[in-house]
């Protein structure tokens, strides 16, 4: 099972790996444009067993699936009458 976590301090991805002592988990790779870590668990894990593998970091969140940016998504940022123009 993949999953994405956000580390609260900004470190590498070689510091976060060499400081992992967990064998359930295996580090991916780093998204740069989200700031996530994409991890794979070799075994079921609570988001508690998860938090404790990767102190003395601080994980803010677990996401399930890739953590999609929206900000600068200019789709969703247009007014609802443009958005009418532009299917009629």
């Amino acid at each position: 099972m993949e999953k994405f976590i956000k580390l609260k301090e900004d470190v590498s991805l070689r510091t976060v790996a060499e400081q992992m002592t967990d064998d359930r988990i295996i580090i991916l790779r780093e998204s740069k444009t989200t700031g996530t870590i994409q991890i794979q668990l070799i075994s079921k894990m609570s988001s508690r067993q998860i938090r404790d593998a990767f102190r003395p970091y601080t994980v803010e969140k677990i996401y399930d699936d890739f953590p999609y940016p929206l900000s600068g998504d200019r789709f969703l940022a247009m007014p609802l009458l443009r958005l009418k123009r532009m299917f009629v």
